[in-house]
């Protein structure tokens, strides 16, 4: 008799269970679905998370020493599209931050200050990071025509001796006053 309840209340507790897992997978599911940049539900023909369902063909690629090259000789602009606290405490020299997570509500202005015909180089925190394939597609769809993803990310950037601004007040602050 003990037994039996024992395998009952094991059972209550599985069914527990796997009414949360369900429930979570619809509640992610449905928050994917409201989200401007949905992540794709099946990752088919070698896609790789986080790339957007339908991302363009046209996309370009470079080397950020490339892109420092034709930006410093004022045929481009270096997009930083990492948030604005990271941009804050340093970013590539010359770069305008508009940060992914903004970048609907900013890209308008930007859209309207910026000729269509510009060479953008647009620089995220991560390697190919699905972010920049975003944004690069939302900048097609606005009508930028020469725009190209920085392959390296910021840190490599920095870490290869290429111009950056720091501001030294919004870095760590390991010292104490005297």
């Amino acid at each position: 008799m003990h037994m039996s309840k024992l395998k009952i209340a094991a059972m209550s507790n599985s069914a527990r269970m796997l009414i949360i897992f369900i429930a979570s997978i619809v509640f992610t599911i449905m928050v994917n679905a409201f989200l401007p940049s949905k992540l794709p539900l099946l990752l088919t023909g070698g896609k790789r998370p986080g790339i957007p369902v339908g991302a363009k063909n046209e996309l370009r690629y470079t080397n950020a020493r490339k892109a420092f090259e034709t930006v410093s000789a004022g045929h481009g602009i270096l997009i930083d599209i990492r948030d604005s606290d990271d941009y804050d405490k340093s970013h590539a020299a010359g770069a305008i931050n508009i940060p992914y997570h903004d970048f609907e509500e900013a890209c308008y202005d930007f859209a309207e200050d910026v000729s269509t015909e510009r060479n953008l180089f647009i620089l995220c925190h991560g390697k190919l990071c699905g972010m920049s394939v975003r944004v690069a597609n939302r900048l097609l769809d606005l009508g930028f025509k020469n725009l190209k993803i920085i392959k390296q990310d910021y840190e490599y950037w920095k870490n290869s001796n290429l111009p950056i601004e720091e501001n030294i007040l919004k870095g760590d602050q390991h010292g104490t006053d005297e």
